[in-house]
């Protein structure tokens, strides 16, 4: 969307102002879906709100924050259940190692069994 705008390369010099009147300028008549990932402070979020405003034409924006008095902000809370111990190993090593395993990698995942087995989990 950006780049539709003008700004392929340094968005960082942008005014915030300008920045926003440009991304509501665009999005007035569309339809759109974003998705805003870890927001940490009500004030990005009212940012975000002011930018993204309702057009009316049922655009949607998801969001998400491990900060609770963000997510009352922004309204429609839904807190999910933390991973079990064998999922978040799964997503650990898919991180780490990406899909395909090596035999170094193999060794490695070894070691991380071993170190899940003498420490405590806290989530």
């Amino acid at each position: 969307m950006l780049g539709q705008l003008g700004h392929d390369k340094n968005v960082g010099t942008c005014d915030t102002q300008q920045l926003i009147n440009e991304v509501r300028a665009f999005l007035q008549d569309k339809r759109y879906l974003v998705f805003v990932d870890d927001i940490w402070k009500t004030s990005v979020w009212k940012t975000i709100q002011y930018a993204l405003d309702d057009n009316e034409c049922g655009s949607i924006i998801i969001s998400t924050t491990r900060n609770l008095d963000v997510a009352n902000k922004i309204g429609g809370v839904y807190q999910l259940q933390p991973l079990s111990l064998v999922d978040s190993r799964k997503l650990f090593k898919l991180r780490i190692f990406g899909t395909k395993i090596k035999v170094f990698q193999i060794n490695w995942l070894k070691y991380l069994q071993r170190f899940y087995e003498n420490v405590e989990v806290y989530l």
